[in-house]
C-alpha cells in the first residue's frame, strides 16, 4: 500500500498560499468553481492534470446509491472514466489520509489510473472531507514536494472545501427550485385539463389542494349557490371561509359548518345529506384527488331533491272503453278538488289561489270523474314539496272546435322543483304520471311540465269537452 510521501521542494512563499485561496470560491457554480481553482493549483506546482471526485449522492441527489463522481478534470484531454465503485483502490488510498502520493514505481499505481494517456508519473491524493478528494497528476517519478507542503496545502483545501460545500447547497437549491418549477408547470397543466372537463358538468364542484384553498371550481358552482361571481374568482380562496360564506342556502347554517368539518374528518370518499334553506336536500361528498404531483380533495355538489312522487295519491283512472260522459259544472269541480288542498295550504302558511276564466262554459260534458283524479293528483304533489309561496289551480279556454271547448288547465307551485336531468323521463319514471298521460292521450289531450329546479313547476293538462245540446224551447200549438 502507498504511504503518505515526504519529498524535498520548495516551501510555498505566502504570496502563492494567497493565489491559491483567491482561486477556491470564484463562483457557486461548482464546474467553474472547480475550473479555477485546478488551473491555480496545477500553474502554480507545474502539474500536468488534477481532477475533482464528490461522492455520487452528492451529484446525483441519492439516485447513485455508492460510488464516486468526476465532478471536474483539467484538461479534460485526460478524462476516460467519470464513476468508480466504492471498492476502487483509489477510495482505499485516501480513507485514512488526508495526503498520499503514488508513483508508477508502485504497484498500485496502474490500478489507480482513471485517465487516457497516463502510464508513468506519481499521483497526489488529497482527501476533501466527507465530500470526495482532489486528484493530481505529474509526469515526474518521484514527485518533487516538500513535507511543508502538505501542512501549507491543508488550509488552501480547508479553504476550497468550503467553497465546494457552497455550491453543492446551492446547486441543490437550483435542483429543488427547478422541481418545484416543472411541478407548478404539471400542475396548471393538470389544472387546466381539468378545467375544460369540469366546466362542461353540469354538477357544482370544487377542487382544493392539499392547502384547503380552491385550486378550481366550475360555472355550475356558482349558479347553484347564487354567486355573483365567476368560478375564476374562487381560486386561492380557503375553503373553510367559502364555506362561511355558503351557510345561508343551509336550513340550519351552524349545524351544517359542523358537519361539514365532520365530513372532512371521516375517512375518505364519504358524502353527507344536508337540507338547504329552500327545502332542498342536498348531497356533499369528498373524496381524496391525486394526480401527478398535485394531491387535494374533490367536493361534489349533488341535488337529491326527491322527485315529486306522483303515486302518493292512487289514481284509479277508467278504462277508454268504461269511461262515463257526464254533464258537470266545472267550477263546483274546482271547489270540490281545491277544498282539501286549500286547508292543508293555509295550515303551512301557503297562498291557495284557484281560478276559472269567465269565458269557460258552466256546464260541460266528459269524463269528468278522471279529470277529477288527476287534478286531485297534481294538488296533492304540488302541496307536498312547496313550503313557501303559493299553488294556484287555474282553467282558461284556448278554443272552440267541432268537438266542443278546448280548456288548458294549470297547476302552479313555487316548490322545490324538478331537476332538469329528471325532466325527459319524468312521465316513464313515475307510475301514476304515466298512467293519467296515457289517459289524456286517449283523450286527444296534452299533460307536459316546466320547472326550474328550487323555484317551481307548472303542470299543464289540455283537454277538449262537449256542451250539452240546447233544449228546444216548449211552444202552444197554434190555434
Amino acid at each position: 500500500m502507498a504511504r503518505p510521501q515526504q519529498i524535498s521542494s520548495p516551501p510555498f512563499e505566502p504570496s502563492l498560499l494567497y493565489t491559491l485561496t483567491l482561486a477556491s470560491g470564484t463562483s457557486l457554480e461548482l464546474v467553474a468553481n472547480c475550473e479555477t481553482f485546478l488551473r491555480a493549483l496545477l500553474a502554480q506546482l507545474h502539474l500536468s492534470y488534477g481532477a475533482i471526485w464528490l461522492k455520487s449522492h452528492y451529484l446525483t441527489q441519492g439516485h447513485q446509491p455508492s460510488g464516486f463522481v468526476l465532478a471536474h478534470a483539467v484538461p479534460e484531454f485526460f478524462i476516460r472514466e467519470s464513476q468508480i465503485g466504492p471498492t476502487h483502490p483509489l477510495i482505499d488510498q485516501t480513507n485514512g489520509h488526508p495526503f498520499t502520493t503514488i508513483s508508477s514505481a508502485d504497484p498500485l499505481f496502474e490500478a489507480c489510473i482513471t485517465e487516457a494517456h497516463i502510464s508513468r508519473g506519481s499521483f497526489l491524493l488529497a482527501r476533501l472531507g466527507e465530500f470526495g478528494f482532489l486528484k493530481l497528476y505529474t509526469e515526474d517519478v518521484p514527485p518533487l514536494v516538500d513535507p511543508d507542503l502538505f501542512l501549507s496545502l491543508k488550509r488552501v483545501l480547508l479553504h476550497f472545501e468550503a467553497s465546494v460545500e457552497r455550491c453543492l447547497a446551492y446547486q441543490y437549491l437550483l435542483d429543488e427550485l427547478g422541481e418545484r418549477e416543472r411541478k407548478e408547470q404539471r400542475l396548471a397543466r393538470m389544472i387546466a385539463q381539468l378545467s375544460t372537463v369540469l366546466g362542461s358538468l353540469d354538477v357544482p364542484l370544487l377542487v382544493e389542494d392539499d392547502t384547503h384553498q380552491i385550486v378550481l371550481t366550475n360555472q355550475a358552482f356558482c349558479d347553484f349557490f347564487d354567486l355573483s361571481t365567476p368560478p375564476d374568482a374562487l381560486l386561492g380562496l380557503a375553503r373553510t371561509p367559502l364555506f362561511h360564506q355558503l351557510q345561508s342556502h343551509f336550513a340550519n347554517p351552524d349545524a351544517a359548518l359542523h358537519r361539514l368539518n365532520d365530513l372532512f374528518s371521516a375517512p375518505l370518499p364519504s358524502a353527507m345529506p344536508f337540507v338547504l334553506s329552500d327545502g332542498r336536500t342536498l348531497e356533499i361528498s369528498c373524496s381524496p384527488l391525486v394526480m401527478d404531483s398535485f394531491s387535494g380533495h374533490l367536493w361534489q355538489f349533488n341535488d337529491r331533491t326527491p322527485v315529486p312522487a306522483l303515486t302518493a295519491t292512487p289514481v284509479a283512472l277508467e278504462h277508454p272503453k268504461a269511461q262515463a260522459t257526464t254533464r258537470f259544472d266545472l267550477r263546483d269541480l274546482f271547489h270540490t278538488v281545491s277544498a282539501k288542498p286549500k286547508q292543508q295550504a293555509e295550515a303551512k302558511g301557503l297562498l291557495f289561489q284557484q281560478f276559472v276564466h269567465d269565458h269557460v262554459p258552466h256546464t260541460l260534458r266528459g269524463d269528468v270523474h278522471n279529470l277529477e283524479q288527476i287534478l286531485t293528483l297534481l294538488l296533492h304533489n304540488a302541496l307536498r314539496h312547496t313550503t313557501q309561496g303559493h299553488i294556484i289551480l287555474t282553467c282558461v279556454p284556448i278554443q272552440q272546435t267541432e268537438r266542443g271547448v278546448m280548456l288548458q288547465f294549470a297547476i302552479a307551485d313555487t316548490g322545490c322543483g324538478i331537476p332538469q336531468a329528471h325532466l325527459p323521463t319524468l312521465f316513464e319514471e313515475a307510475h301514476a304520471l304515466a298512467h293519467a298521460q296515457q289517459w289524456v292521450q286517449n283523450q286527444k289531450g296534452q299533460l307536459s311540465v316546466q320547472s326550474v329546479a328550487g323555484r317551481g313547476s307548472v303542470f299543464t293538462l289540455v283537454l277538449t269537452f262537449g256542451q250539452p245540446t240546447p233544449q228546444p224551447t216548449a211552444t202552444s200549438p197554434e190555434p
